[in-house]
């Protein structure tokens, strides 16, 4: 989601690339293959409750986002990987 994001962009994408830096490495230390199967399983339902989550707090139009997950659950857990 944070592609998506331009208002406050400069102000606001370390914190946010700090969040995600974070959440990474907190799930890659639990992660299972039962976990990695279930992400794996769920990542449209993960995907919608984000853009809902997301056009909330932003107050964005949901047509702003892709109908499906653009990413792989791979990218989505690699540190080094940020979408352009």
């Amino acid at each position: 989601m944070l592609q998506y994001w331009q208002q406050e962009y400069d102000y606001n994408y370390r914190h946010w690339r700090g969040e995600i830096a974070t959440f990474r490495v907190q799930i890659n230390k639990i992660m299972t293959t039962n976990l990695e199967n279930y992400l794996s399983e769920e990542l449209e339902n993960i995907y919608q409750d984000a853009v809902y989550i997301v056009t909330e707090k932003t107050g964005l139009d949901q047509s702003v986002f892709s109908e499906n997950s653009c990413y792989s659950l791979l990218q989505l857990l690699d540190k080094n990987w940020l979408p352009r």
